[in-house]
This record gives structure tokens, sequence and C-alpha cells, in this order.
């Protein structure tokens, strides 16, 4: 099983990753579907790390982003279809 500082890792990586390779403008992102999917994979990524942060580094460092995380991943993850870019 996968500790809290190695998701913290995946998470943190995942960011990178995102801010690094997501440098062009909202037309250019939404005409390209390669980029698209691989933000949401990487989106994907972060919100895994977060739901499986253990209870007790939640409850030592509270904040509303890893149920905002959580929820995301849900949504990208179980309706698909129902994603709006904006």
């Amino acid at each position: 099983m996968r500790d809290d500082l190695a998701r913290l890792r995946d998470i943190v990586r995942a960011i990178d990753k995102i801010q690094q390779e997501i440098q062009v403008d909202r037309t250019t992102f939404a005409q390209d579907p390669k980029l698209q999917v691989w933000a949401l994979y990487h989106l994907q990524i972060i919100g895994e790390g977060c739901r499986g942060l253990s209870p007790a580094f939640r409850a030592e460092n509270p904040d509303p982003v890893w149920s905002k995380a959580v929820g995301l991943r849900n949504i990208l993850v179980h309706h698909y279809f129902d994603i709006d870019e904006d």
C-alpha cells in the first residue's frame, strides 16, 4: 500500500506536468483532443492521490481541496460525457 508521502509526490508530479505542458490558449486547448485527454488523465491522478490520503493526514492537514479534487476525479471518471470544457 502506498503511503501519504508517495501519494503527495504523485499529486505534485501531476500538477507540475499540467503546468509545464498546458501552456496554450483556450482555443488551442479546445481544438486539441489529445491535449485534453492528457490533461484529464493528470487531473484524475491528482484526485486519486487525494482520495488515497490517510484519514490521519487529512485530519492533520484539513483543506477543502482534498475533497474537491476527489469530487473532480469522480466527475471525470463517472460522468465523462457530461464534462463541460468551460
